[in-house]
């Protein structure tokens, strides 16, 4: 962003104030006066931060008095800490073979999807990114698989049983063994008494038929490979840790936008995961009216937490109406924990999925075609029979019409 940019979004502020605010991803004044108004402790964050007294972040924002604080951070809807913290020797940065890939400048998965889920209260965000996964290369808005059958199998295998939250390594890893079974046969329910229920027979049987044929585990912040997933058509499941300037922030809960931390006066309340299922990158973005993003573009994430994020004009320009988030690459590039995507054998979903209306379909488009046939077919049969016993059809014109 060039200084006359930054003076135009930040009006009131120096150009070292502006600038440190747009490294971070802050659109403009009123995006810092959000997270002033939604953090309690907002003012102190940023004053710490910019090395500013409140006297000259107040007149750099056009205030008066601090804004009163809203509560934001007790009344969003939505819940953190269903990812674990990884250990960092988990985390992979390299990505060489990313490197020279000639990406199309946008790629989105979006429309394949139906309507964001919500998790609840309940930490389970890692089955719902998993499982959104899946769904993104499915190409049918009404497939909806189990998220609560992926959950209880996460926890089998995740040898954290005293923990609600896990990891994708392990929800992708029980998908990969033991498939998943549709939404229908397992429904979602926010209690954690019945979570830790195992799922019936039949779900277990219809897993089977529902199973990925691959697993890929990328370098978690390396986005040249996540966007090669994209664009291969497979949602990529991404941990990412949250930060107060996060959860405080009214613009995080009403466009989904994702900024960097605000340094070491920020501070981590939780991890969550959700899933990339698209990216833009500038040149798109430009030519499409947006403003550009940190690192070059950004990915628009399925988040779990229902009608989220209302406000996020970019997932709009896809079909979405609410439930994505945006994430800029250079958030990926610093604090992604991790990155995992499934390969879905689609033969395996679609078959089993669309087998009752096929067959319902078939047998009514039979049914109306062995109506007609005759009656379509008999004067040609006729007349033609006709002709090779008499050499001519004109005895019989008018009776049998031939179509």
């Amino acid at each position: 962003m060039n200084q006359r940019q930054l003076r135009n979004r930040f009006p009131g502020m120096s150009w070292h104030m502006a600038k440190q605010f747009a490294e971070c991803g802050y659109r403009d004044t009123q995006h810092v006066v959000d997270l002033l108004h939604g953090a309690e402790d907002g003012m102190q964050m940023v004053t710490s931060f910019t090395g500013a007294s409140e006297r000259e972040i107040l007149n750099a924002c056009g205030l008066d008095a601090p804004p009163e604080y809203s509560g934001v951070t007790l009344h969003a809807p939505c819940h953190i800490g269903g990812v674990l913290t990884p250990e960092m020797d988990d985390v992979s940065y390299s990505g060489e073979q990313y490197r020279e890939l000639n990406l199309p400048d946008h790629a989105s998965l979006i429309s394949g999807l139906g309507p964001p889920r919500n998790q609840g209260s309940v930490g389970t965000c890692t089955a719902f990114a998993t499982a959104a996964a899946v769904e993104s290369q499915l190409y049918d808005p009404s497939i909806d698989v189990a998220e609560r059958f992926i959950y209880w199998g996460t926890k089998a295998i995740d040898g954290l049983p005293n923990s609600e939250g896990s990891l994708l390594k392990f929800s992708t890893q029980w998908l990969l063994d033991r498939g998943v079974c549709y939404e229908q046969t397992w429904p979602y329910v926010e209690d954690r008494s019945d979570l830790k229920l195992r799922p019936s027979e039949t779900a277990f049987q219809e897993a089977l038929q529902l199973q990925p044929e691959s697993r890929s585990v990328l370098a978690a912040r390396n986005v040249q490979g996540i966007k090669a997933e994209i664009a291969d058509g497979r949602g990529v499941g991404l941990s990412l840790p949250i930060y107060k300037s996060h959860y405080a922030s009214l613009r995080f809960h009403s466009e989904g936008r994702f900024t960097m931390p605000l340094g070491i006066f920020d501070s981590r309340v939780g991890g969550h995961a959700v899933c990339a299922v698209a990216y833009v990158d500038d040149p798109w973005l430009t030519a499409n009216g947006f403003d550009e993003e940190l690192g070059g573009g950004a990915f628009l994430v399925r988040n779990s937490w229902g009608e989220w994020a209302r406000k996020n004009s970019l997932a709009h320009h896809f079909g979405a109406e609410c439930g994505y988030g945006i994430v800029p690459f250079r958030y990926i590039e610093y604090h992604c924990w991790e990155a995992i995507s499934v390969t879905v054998r689609s033969h395996s979903f679609t078959i089993r999925h669309w087998a009752t209306d096929i067959r319902q379909t078939a047998r009514r488009e039979l049914e109306a075609y062995s109506g007609t046939w005759w009656e379509k077919t008999r004067g040609r049969v006729v007349l033609q029979a006709h002709e090779r016993l008499f050499g001519s059809n004109r005895q019989v014109s008018g009776f049998f019409q031939e179509d």
